[in-house]
């Protein structure tokens, strides 16, 4: 075990521990199912081995924070997700939406509650707005 698991291991219960590893690795597969990219897009993406990757998965062990943050930005969730906070239909729910104005945090939630027609829809409606603004 590394002097990181150590460190982290020291102020959590064995359990603790085998929670965030299983939870980790669910959710990096999740993730990588959802986006659509394979394991070896995320490792060159990340710039990791895609031995490392792997063994996150199988849960041989867990990543540094640097790379924790590195497979967040490159799969679009938040760190705090990965690790397992929220449900894992939060995946695109990140923890920056607090920093929004209201009617543009309203506006995301509104996009990121709907189906993938939903999404196209919403869009295609900004476009034509976007169009008619500039054509006035």
């Amino acid at each position: 075990m590394n002097n990181t698991k150590n460190n982290i291991k020291q102020n959590v219960s064995n359990q603790q521990w085998d929670k965030v590893v299983n939870t980790f690795a669910l959710r990096l597969v999740y993730a990588l199912a959802i986006r659509k990219m394979s394991q070896a897009e995320l490792a060159s993406a990340c710039q990791i081995a895609p031995s490392h990757i792997s063994q996150y998965i199988n849960k041989d062990f867990t990543p540094r924070i640097d790379k924790i943050k590195k497979i967040a930005e490159k799969l679009n969730v938040s760190e705090l997700w990965l690790i397992g906070n929220g449900s894992l239909a939060d995946i695109d729910k990140r923890q920056d939406l607090d920093t929004l104005p209201p009617d543009e945090r309203a506006l995301l939630k509104i996009y990121r509650g709907t189906d993938l027609e939903g999404k196209k829809f919403l869009l295609n409606m900004a476009k034509i707005y976007e169009k008619m603004r500039k054509d006035d």
